[in-house]
């Protein structure tokens, strides 16, 4: 008789740390692969099982660390960054350094920058600390020019407003910009007359 075996709890389903060390995780999703007769799938198949049981969060961290195109190397990325508790300045240090991608949306950047956050105990400067951080390392310098000269009681909410509007503009812009008439230059050759009479270039002589 056939029965259905479920995976283990995702191992991070939400930001924070995660509610079992990643080698206990580990080991239940492995032997999960085996009593369900999976562990000798294909390579690609693991890595997408590996990706779906991650949970939301899980999944994020996994596209952050850029964590290779095998199983293996997926396992090995995510053992790194998750084996062993990470000092808050290691965690500041990553946090800082995270610059928004080219292509990469405001949205997508500041809900990573949230993720990373709250590995970083900023405690009730987190709002501003991302705030900073969107204003400094956004790809898009109109973005940056438009938050550095606001106003300091500006708020992450409202940054993230602005941001978005302009980011849109700029893509409909980008959309329209190949369908706007071109117009083309035509020479006249008034512009290089001279009056006969006072010698003054063009069509405006006054005589």
């Amino acid at each position: 008789m056939e029965f259905f075996l479920p995976p283990p709890p995702p191992f991070l389903a939400l930001p924070g740390e995660p509610p079992v060390p990643w080698d206990r995780w580990l080991e239940s999703f492995s032997t999960y692969l085996t009593a369900v007769g999976l562990a000798d799938s294909p390579d690609q198949r693991l890595r997408a099982l590996l990706l779906h049981n991650l949970g939301t969060e899980g999944q994020r961290v996994f596209r952050t660390l850029g964590a290779g195109t095998t199983y293996a190397d997926g396992v090995a990325k995510l053992a790194a960054h998750f084996a062993a508790p990470q000092s808050v300045i290691l965690r500041r240090v990553v946090f800082r350094q995270r610059r928004q991608q080219p292509g990469e949306s405001v949205h997508h950047y500041v809900t990573d920058l949230r993720g990373l956050a709250s590995f970083c105990k900023f405690g009730t400067m987190e709002d501003e600390f991302i705030r900073d951080q969107l204003a400094e390392h956004t790809n898009n310098p109109r973005i940056r020019e438009k938050l550095i000269m606001s106003s300091d009681d500006l708020t992450l909410a409202k940054a993230v407003e602005l941001a978005f509007q302009m980011e849109s503009a700029a893509e409909l812009a980008s959309r329209l910009a190949p369908h706007l008439p071109h117009l083309k230059r035509v020479w006249c050759g008034w512009t290089v007359f001279h009056c006969h009479c006072c010698w003054i270039q063009g069509l405006h002589a006054p005589c």
